[in-house]
């Protein structure tokens, strides 16, 4: 549903659908945020997705739309998605799983997208940053082939250079394992396609922590 200010004037209007909603709209120029905290997921906002362009009569009131036609649009990804699993075998993490993955790209790959939405191909990147850290709403654990298992990262379609390597943490409850870089093979990643990439932990470190203690508080005495 849409509320507009007024009813629009009958006739036949060229309609452009954007998800999520833009954090600021002018003329068709929208900007969207790509978040640097994700959470594994391949939608819930942290995917962006434009329409083509869509023909259509005025839009109607609810209470007109007995026998109207709904508007059917076809919706655009504008971001690749890295798709990780741990296959059989790769069971160093044990039933805690992987619950989160902390990511460091060679290049700017979330920030603000910039785009005029009657141009699929005008999007830009600004304000960006090269990492990704996704905070898994469910644990990742090992997975085969009939019944694979993903952490989904989106980020900006991206071209990438010979030697280029993708730095990858991955933490559990307990423990934390560094991944030898990953070569990016030179490769542009393209908007609305996806990649799956395979974690291979060569071990887990054990994670401690450090408690601080205060025997007294005498704040605010002589």
């Amino acid at each position: 549903t849409s509320r507009l200010s007024e009813a629009m004037t009958p006739g036949s209007y060229t309609y452009y659908v954007t998800y999520p909603y833009p954090e600021s709209f002018s003329s068709s120029n929208a900007v969207f945020n790509i978040p640097s905290v994700q959470h594994g997921k391949a939608a819930g906002g942290e995917d962006i997705m434009l329409s083509s362009p869509q023909s259509y009569t005025e839009l109607l009131p609810l209470s007109q739309t007995d026998g109207y036609v709904s508007m059917k649009v076809g919706m655009n990804h504008l971001m690749h998605a890295f798709r990780f699993f741990l296959p059989y075998g790769e069971d160093s993490f044990g039933t805690e799983g992987v619950q989160k993955i902390e990511l460091e790209f060679p290049r700017n790959v979330v920030g603000k997208l910039s785009l005029d939405v009657t141009d699929f191909d005008s999007a830009i990147l600004t304000e960006g940053s090269n990492r990704i850290t996704l905070e898994l709403d469910e644990p990742l654990t090992v997975s085969g082939l009939s019944s694979r298992k993903y952490a989904y990262a989106l980020f900006f379609p991206t071209q990438f250079t010979e030697g280029e390597a993708l730095k990858v943490k991955l933490y559990s409850k307990s423990g934390v394992s560094v991944l030898d870089p990953i070569d990016l093979q030179a490769r542009f990643f393209a908007p609305g396609h996806a990649t799956s990439v395979k974690l291979e932990p060569q071990g887990v470190s054990e994670l401690y922590s450090i408690e601080f203690r205060i025997a007294s508080n005498n704040l605010g005495e002589d």
